[in-house]
């Protein structure tokens, strides 16, 4: 099965210097910059239009993740592809324990 190509980041809500928002392109770590807790939101346009038969996420930190799309750039017309999905637990997350893993 043949990876979906991404063209660009539309939008990035926060970012480290080093492990910003394009290491996604290369399968590397997005991390958010330091003292960020909140939620981070990374928009991403692919080539072209794509079916998603299948996803794997490498975490490094994240307590969860949720997955949206959309196939327009109306704003407002997004779609739950995976919904609120737990990674590690909160406590996990803030100690910074088991946080490596990938879900697929």
């Amino acid at each position: 099965m043949s990876s979906i190509k991404f063209k660009k980041i539309l939008s990035c809500s926060s970012e480290d210097e080093i492990h910003c928002a394009e290491n996604l392109f290369k399968s590397k770590k997005w991390l958010s910059s330091t003292g960020t807790d909140d939620r981070i939101i990374c928009i991403i346009e692919f080539e072209k239009p794509s079916l998603i038969n299948s996803l794997d996420i490498g975490n490094n930190g994240s307590a969860f993740i949720e997955l949206f799309v959309s196939n327009s750039d109306d704003d407002d017309d997004w779609t739950i592809l995976l919904p609120s999905t737990i990674l590690m637990t909160p406590k996990e997350s803030r100690s910074n324990t088991n946080c490596l893993q990938i879900k697929n």
